[in-house]
């Protein structure tokens, strides 16, 4: 197996599924996902695993952010209508594999980090998809680390809540 194959079957998953739950999107996770193995698959060969995961994630998040912005360039000249907007939102729910409950849960907690707010979004995104320590989420984005901690407790603190009403219906 080449380094290509062999990084694409070790970190693909949950490079994908790290695309589509920044991009709430499938069809715009599958371009992402695409566009930051090809980028990252042209950096030297040398770069060991561990360092090409992080650089993996790393250009997937700044690509998403790139085309956030683009996008809110291009609403302004020429605004979606909301039927673009809402199959946009659409939720893209676990598997069918999944059993009917994993299934809700999945989907409620799902439906409560999309309903974050995106600072809160991306640092419970980078840190618990990608793994990334809060240093490098705050080199990442660019914040202090306490901004980063802060972001991260008070997401937590607002899934918590959010999730409540989740439990007591169990």
């Amino acid at each position: 197996m080449n380094f290509n194959q062999q990084m694409i079957q070790e970190y693909g998953p949950d490079l994908y599924r790290f695309c589509l739950t920044l991009t709430k999107d499938r069809g715009r996770a599958d371009d992402l996902y695409q566009d930051s193995f090809v980028l990252a698959l042209t950096y030297d060969r040398d770069i060991d695993p561990e360092g090409f995961r992080s650089l993996l994630f790393r250009i997937a998040h700044r690509k998403w952010q790139d085309g956030r912005r683009k996008w809110a360039r291009r609403n302004r000249i020429a605004p979606e209508t909301s039927e673009d907007l809402l199959f946009s939102l659409v939720d893209q729910g676990p598997s069918l594999e999944d059993q009917v409950l994993e299934r809700e849960k999945s989907k409620e907690v799902n439906r409560a980090i999309l309903d974050l707010p995106d600072p809160m979004r991306e640092v419970v995104l980078l840190f618990y998809m990608a793994d990334y320590s809060l240093k490098e989420i705050a080199q990442s984005l660019d914040l202090p680390e306490g901004t980063v901690k802060s972001r991260l407790h008070y997401a937590k603190e607002t899934l918590k809540e959010n999730l409540k009403e989740y439990r007591h219906d169990q």
